[in-house]
């Protein structure tokens, strides 16, 4: 339902107040729904780097996706953008994508965030299973 409102917010309204958002449940209602000791949140996000061709050129893009998800999988915020500015590497983009998501996670004061990455590098560094 909160993705839903975001999604339907105009652009010149979205871009007059920017990235600021309210929490999506009110006082007390994901005790309602999960005791809070089992209330976890997923947060899924991605970071995507692409050279294209335009006009004989060789052009990069990139940008990053987050979803967070409540304890019923349900989207409760979702984030789509592009990055601007200097070519950055698979591995920056995957860690701004991460750090877009940990700072919505504690924009709506998530207590339990659990987080899910396809891109092994990152995984063995946040994890710390990096071979020595």
């Amino acid at each position: 339902m909160f993705a839903k409102e975001l999604s339907g917010i105009p652009d010149d309204e979205w871009s007059e107040w920017g990235g600021n958002f309210e929490k999506p449940y009110g006082e007390g209602t994901s005790k309602s729904v999960v005791d809070s000791n089992d209330c976890e949140f997923r947060l899924y996000f991605k970071g995507l780097v692409s050279q294209e061709s335009v006009n004989g050129k060789t052009v990069e893009f990139s940008g990053i996706g987050v979803a967070i998800c409540g304890p019923t999988d349900n989207v409760i915020f979702e984030l789509k953008k592009p990055l601007i500015g200097d070519r950055m590497n698979k591995n920056a983009v995957e860690i701004k994508a991460l750090i877009e998501g940990l700072n919505a996670a504690l924009s709506l004061e998530l207590k339990r965030v659990q987080f899910l990455t396809d891109y092994f590098p990152l995984y063995q560094f946040v994890s710390n299973s990096i071979p020595h």
